[in-house]
């Protein structure tokens, strides 16, 4: 590759060895981003000044999917799926003979083929010797990794060719087979495996038109730890085609984001709390991309947020049949909610307008809750709580200690001349309490907005 005379090399993880090197590389494409450590990303990341990178996975790992949701790596979705495939059955079972007799006899009439997948090769021979047991008609095979590589090879090659019906194989199989006549899996000890490699495995199966089954074998659940309880949920919940990025969210979730800076690709984060780890990261890499002022620019503009809480009488959402997309859901939240001008959400608004059509009653309320969110924010508001008739702002303690508070903000309140204004425990929890004027919750936000800039504008 140093001379130049190959275009485009394809090869194994070989590729990332001190020993190889290249002429001109100009884009490096990682496919099953999940199977490369941190190591292996330290590595990458040597090419990435001068080359572009794309990696692709079903099911990114937590520490990769918390940096694309964070804004520090770009992601995409693909959601559509090829033509004809039907979304996989599955099932969590525990072991009965007759149930794996009926699941393995199903499949054999009408002419498919069976993965039964056991991850411990030392009892492997010993689990072919009890399927023959259950199912006698059945043509079993092995095949794992430890096998010489001419006889797995044999064993593949005679398996595909229909002349076995199960293979009894080890993870070996998680990645890279496409036989279309294998519709049914069977995964032994399901509790043992991952969400991203249960994920990857049922992938295996139902790559035809044909309708797929995989049965989840675990003891029985009040044995099993939660984590492993809410593993095997998530993947029972979301068999929908291309539902690999809503597992990784899940995934995510049960174990945490991992460590940005350093070799754990999973858990730590709740040592800080979810929430304050976001805002820390929000802020690093806001800072990186230079869209943060610099400390004079941020005092000669005088600004002031507190991010208030929001509590209202009615529901804060974007309906599912205005944005089906989850991916595209979530962005628009993400964003909203961490906004601190109020023409950034209305720059939000024409863009949904634009990009999928008349805005719903409910986005609509969702966006200029968020706006008076914000202008709250802009008055050391720590608290919003929009009632039927009434708004209340409960202040930041620390508010007290800037004179502008009672300088400025405070005789703000008191001259405004659109609604009563009552203070409420100036000194326990300092807040006040608006009237508001409208006949639905529309007008009364409209209402409110208008009451707290102008409050801003003389403040």
């Amino acid at each position: 590759t140093l001379d130049g005379r190959v275009d485009i090399l394809i090869g194994t993880h070989r590729l990332l060895s001190a020993d190889v090197h290249f002429k001109n590389l100009g884009l490096l494409i990682i496919d099953e981003e999940q199977r490369f450590g941190v190591r292996h990303k330290e590595k990458l990341k040597k090419y990435r000044l001068s080359v572009d990178i794309l990696s692709m996975t079903a099911t990114p790992i937590p520490r990769t999917l918390h940096m694309a949701l964070m804004g520090a790596r770009d992601f995409s979705n693909i959601e559509t799926p090829p033509a004809n495939r039907l979304p996989v059955h599955t099932e969590i079972i525990h072991w009965n003979d007759a149930k794996i007799h009926h699941i393995i006899h199903r499949e054999l009439e009408r002419g498919g083929q069976v993965y039964f997948v056991h991850n411990r090769v030392e009892t492997i021979e010993a689990m072919k010797q009890s399927l023959e047991e259950i199912i006698p008609e059945a043509r079993i095979a092995v095949g794992h990794g430890q096998l010489p590589e001419k006889q797995l090879e044999k064993v593949m090659l005679e398996f595909m060719d229909q002349k076995f019906d199960i293979l009894v194989a080890s993870m070996i199989i998680e990645n890279g087979l496409d036989i279309p006549n294998v519709n049914t899996m069977i995964i032994n000890r399901a509790d043992k495996f991952g969400l991203g490699q249960l994920y990857q495995l049922r992938g295996r199966v139902g790559r035809s038109n044909r309708q797929a089954y995989t049965y989840l074998l675990v003891p029985p659940m009040d044995k099993l730890t939660e984590a492993a309880r809410k593993r095997l949920r998530t993947i029972q919940d979301f068999t929908d085609l291309g539902s690999g990025y809503k597992i990784a969210l899940r995934d995510l979730e049960i174990r945490g984001a991992g460590n940005l800076l350093g070799k754990e690709q999973s858990g730590f984060v709740h040592t800080i709390g979810f929430d304050l780890y976001c805002r820390i990261l929000d802020e690093a890499v806001a800072e990186m991309k230079k869209s943060l002022p610099d400390e004079d620019e941020r005092e000669n503009q005088r600004e002031v947020y507190s991010d208030p809480e929001l509590d209202v009488h009615f529901d804060l959402l974007i309906p599912h049949d205005y944005i089906e997309n989850d991916l595209e859901r979530i962005s628009i939240y993400h964003r909203v909610v961490n906004y601190r001008h109020v023409e950034n959400v209305e720059q939000v608004r024409m863009e949904l307008r634009d990009r999928f059509g008349p805005l719903p009653e409910a986005v609509d309320l969702f966006l200029d809750a968020m706006k008076l969110k914000i202008l709250a924010g802009r008055l050391y508001a720590r608290r919003v709580i929009l009632g039927n008739r009434s708004l209340r702002l409960i202040f930041d303690p620390r508010a007290v200690e800037d004179d502008r508070f009672y300088k400025e903000i405070i005789p703000a309140f008191m001259q405004q001349k659109e609604c009563p204004v009552r203070f409420l425990d100036q000194l326990k929890d300092p807040g006040v309490a608006l009237t508001l004027k409208g006949d639905n919750e529309r007008s009364r936000l409209e209402f409110a907005k208008k009451v707290l800039q102008s409050i801003i504008r003389n403040s």
